[in-house]
C-alpha cells in the first residue's frame, strides 16, 4: 500500500501496467483508449523518454497485466534504455505476470529469449497498412482470423527457446508468439491501433475500415479480462 492509499483509507485494486517505448511521439491516445476501456486502473510509463523510474515504482504483485506497445526504436540498437526495461521485464515474466507485448515490444521480448531480429524486407522498407492475421487459440480468446494494422520495418526472424509461433500471415512467418509456460503473448501488427495512430504513422484513413479496428480492439480486450481473471481467482 502506498503512501495516497494510506491517507485515503482504502485498498487499493489490480491494475494493468501499459509500458510505451516511444523514442519520439508517445502513444498518448491509445494508451488513453487503453485506459478508457479497462475494467481496471491503469497506470502509463514511457522509459525511452522518461527513464524507468515510475516502472521500477511498480509494486511487485499489484499489477493483474501488462501492455507493451511499440516503438520507433529498434531492438538491434541496445540502448541503455533498453537493457534497464529488459531486466525488470525478466523479473515481470519469472512472477508470471499476464503480458501482450506489440510491435517492437513482440520483438524484444522475442530478443530476451534469443530471436533473430531484422529487416522485414531486404529493401529495408517499412511495411504499413492491413494485412489478414490468423491467430490460433490463447488462454485469453479463441482462434480468431481478421486484419489488423501494421506498421513496422523489422520483424522477428527465428522463433526463440521456448516460444511457439500463435499468429501467422501470408507476408510475416512470426505474426505472433507465445511462451509455451509463461502467460506471455506478442504481436507483430498493432491491434490496439485507433485513428490517430493511423495518421501518426501516415496510414491513409480509407485503407483501414472500422471493422479491422474493432477486431483489434476485441482481441486486446480479452486479453485485459483475461488478466483481471487471472488476478482475481489465482493466489496472490
Amino acid at each position: 500500500m502506498n503512501d495516497f492509499d494510506k491517507f485515503r483509507g482504502v485498498t487499493r485494486s489490480p491494475h494493468l501496467i501499459i509500458i510505451d517505448p516511444a523514442s519520439d511521439r508517445p502513444e498518448t491516445a491509445n494508451a488513453n483508449q487503453l485506459a478508457l476501456s479497462s475494467p481496471v486502473p491503469t497506470t502509463y510509463h514511457l522509459p525511452a523518454l522518461f527513464g524507468m523510474d515510475s516502472i521500477v515504482a511498480e509494486e511487485p504483485g499489484a499489477a493483474c497485466g501488462m501492455i507493451l506497445l511499440g516503438s520507433a526504436s529498434s531492438v538491434n540498437d541496445r540502448s541503455p534504455w533498453q537493457r534497464q526495461l529488459e531486466a525488470w521485464l525478466e523479473r515481470q515474466f519469472t512472477a508470471r505476470l499476464p503480458t501482450l507485448a506489440i510491435c517492437f515490444g513482440h520483438q524484444l521480448v522475442a530478443s530476451m529469449f534469443g530471436a533473430t531480429v531484422g529487416p522485414a524486407v531486404p529493401s529495408g522498407a517499412y511495411l504499413r497498412g492491413l494485412r489478414q492475421v490468423s491467430l490460433d487459440q490463447a488462454a485469453w480468446g479463441p482462434a480468431a482470423s481478421g486484419e489488423l494494422v501494421v506498421a513496422h520495418g523489422e520483424e522477428v526472424l527465428s522463433v526463440p527457446t521456448g516460444m511457439h509461433v500463435f499468429a501467422r500471415s501470408q507476408e510475416v512467418a512470426i505474426d505472433g508468439l507465445a511462451h509455451d509456460e509463461l502467460p506471455l503473448w506478442t504481436l507483430q501488427s498493432h491491434p490496439e491501433a485507433d485513428r490517430s495512430f493511423l495518421r501518426g504513422q501516415d496510414i491513409s484513413p480509407t485503407m483501414v475500415s472500422t471493422e479491422s479496428l474493432i477486431f483489434g480492439h476485441k482481441l486486446v480486450r480479452q486479453f485485459v479480462q483475461y488478466t483481471v481473471t487471472t488476478y482475481t481467482t489465482e493466489p496472490l
